[in-house]
């Protein structure tokens, strides 16, 4: 065997140490088995194994490791359950089973011999022989100082452990009083004035005075050992239940009504342990009574089976709420990946109409370029004309202001001519029309968009988008185009040419069957520019034919 606390690895006919966390343990049935200080973590293991197993039946060698391992932990209680839960065939199948339960039984009789026995019987499997190493290590032992020390705080004559107070001898042994009172009387019948006893350790001769006993001095060193180890007990067998309950079955109780009888039946009419004189003489003379220990068998498995409908409620709890942890797990997954998908659809839109914007404002800045130009281009012009027009002024003008009449007639008439050429040609001069200066028709609507993006929710209707999409691509029409034929419209908006002019009339449009053409029913108030704009139509088209695949 290895020493406790090792790794220790079993690999077919071969035993290899090795130092592994506990996560290597494998999930099903290891074969990787981590001695003592992991064993905690094979036994939740084995515990989850045998709840997920399918129809609550687990595998014959999860029950040996999780019996073994109960054994190990001195636990009991489980291990009891445990083989009571075991299907008589899988018991019967499989004689490893039989051999930790062998082991078990010694351990609940503490036959440390017996235990020892059973250990070394049983040629064990490569996932159950490192557990019971452990378990003969810790159970099969020479006996403890505790051991040692509970024999020498033992009284003689009860053979139990000294009752206090404690009395000490003039041999320096010790005795309960009550036990020493006892000795004394049966040796000193007619006492008055004292009497003698022997110690029954050493068979020394006490010779007691007229106070006998109680003239014995106190053991209070002893009494102080006692109560320290009674202490210490409790906190060792604390967690011992079937211990502890066998401690207080060992103690019969008393019948309350008659103190020196025993309860020893049971009264069916009541539903109340009792003692024979209470059937005979007492309150229970006219009822119905059974044997103490057939309705004690009856009534300990109805407590047995309730106990094990208890655990396995337990389980089923404890699978579901692994389950609910799971689920809350997957939520929040799912979740994420939710509003990672969202923000990535936003941020596609951002994209778009960012897109969009930067392609409106081009428009409007182009436009404007255009005007600014032409209009810096007259501004030139005009600037060059009214240069030439201030010069023949001055000309004039000096020319007026000559004294000599000869000499101004000579200039005058030339002079004449180009003024009034000059203020002719004044009164043709281009200029802007009238709203030249005017971008109404840079008017973005968007109001279809606001609706549909006041709309937008999970799980939309696309036929929404769709219609709302055709509505938008009827508006254009009916501001680009005086006419259009019924295919072009058709082709627009995604309809047959029949559905598309039939939806178009519904709307106060007029068609000609004749020439075939469709004319739009003008907004109102009109726009101030009927520019066609196709390439806003076709992204229209373009929208309305990916919603509809």
């Amino acid at each position: 065997s290895k020493p406790l606390g090792v790794p220790v690895f079993l690999h077919g006919n071969t035993i290899v140490q090795k130092k592994c966390p506990a996560q290597q343990i494998g999930s099903i049935m290891p074969i990787a088995v981590i001695m003592e200080e992991n064993f905690d973590k094979l036994l939740e293991q084995c515990e989850a194994q045998e709840l997920e197993a399918p129809g609550g039946i687990a595998t014959p060698q999860v029950y040996a490791q999780l019996l073994a391992l109960y054994l190990l932990n001195n636990d009991m209680n489980n291990a009891r359950y445990v083989w009571k839960r075991i299907p008589q065939a899988i018991k019967s199948a499989n004689p490893e089973l039989t051999a930790v339960w062998a082991v078990g039984q010694h351990i609940w009789q503490r036959d440390f011999p017996g235990i020892y026995a059973a250990i070394a019987a049983h040629q064990w499997s490569e996932n159950i022989l490192p557990v019971m190493e452990a378990l003969q290590g810790s159970v099969v032992r020479p006996p403890s100082p505790m051991d040692s020390l509970e024999k020498q705080l033992s009284c003689p004559i009860c053979l139990d452990m000294f009752t206090k107070p404690v009395v000490i001898l003039p041999c320096q042994h010790n005795l309960c009083r009550s036990c020493a009172s006892d000795l004394y009387d049966s040796r000193n019948p007619y006492r008055f004035s004292g009497g003698v006893f022997r110690c029954p350790t050493c068979r020394f001769e006490v010779v007691l005075d007229r106070h006998g006993v109680h003239g014995l001095q106190r053991n209070l060193l002893v009494e102080n050992i006692i109560d320290l180890y009674k202490q210490q007990q409790e906190v060792t067998n604390s967690g011992n239940t079937e211990t502890s309950l066998k401690t207080k079955e060992s103690k019969e109780p008393l019948c309350q009504e008659h103190d020196d009888e025993r309860i020893n039946i049971y009264c069916v009419t009541c539903q109340v342990p009792t003692c024979s004189m209470c059937k005979v003489f007492g309150q229970h003379k006219d009822c119905e009574v059974a044997p103490l220990a057939s309705v004690y068998q009856t009534q300990k498995g109805e407590l047995s089976n309730a106990i094990d409908s208890l655990v396995a409620s337990n389980g089923r709890l404890q699978a579901l709420l692994n389950q609910m942890e799971d689920t809350c797990r997957t939520v929040q997954e799912n979740a994420q990946r939710a509003k990672q998908g969202l923000a990535e659809r936003f941020d596609l839109l951002y994209a778009v109409l960012e897109e969009r914007k930067t392609v409106l404002l081009e428009q409007i800045a182009k436009e404007q370029d255009e005007k600014e130009a032409a209009l810096h281009s007259l501004a030139e012009r005009y600037t060059e004309r009214l240069q030439a027009s201030s010069e023949l002024t001055d000309t004039a003008v000096r020319a007026l202001e000559q004294s000599g009449a000869a000499e101004f007639l000579l200039a005058s008439k030339g002079l004449i001519t180009q003024t009034k050429d000059a203020a002719k040609s004044s009164l043709g001069e281009e200029r802007p029309e009238p709203g030249f200066e005017k971008m109404d028709h840079f008017t973005l609507s968007t109001e279809h968009v606001e609706a549909v993006l006041a709309k937008m929710d999970f799980g939309i209707d696309t036929n929404v988008l769709i219609e709302s999409t055709r509505q938008r691509a009827y508006s254009l029409v009916a501001q680009s185009y005086t006419s259009i034929a019924a295919e072009d419209l058709a082709a627009f908006v995604g309809y047959s040419v029949e559905e598309a002019v039939k939806g178009v009339v519904s709307q106060g449009w007029q068609a000609d069957p004749a020439t075939r053409m469709v004319m739009p029913k003008k907004p109102d108030p009109p726009p101030v520019s009927l520019v066609p704009n196709e390439q806003q139509l076709a992204r229209l088209t373009d929208y309305v034919a990916f919603l509809e695949n």
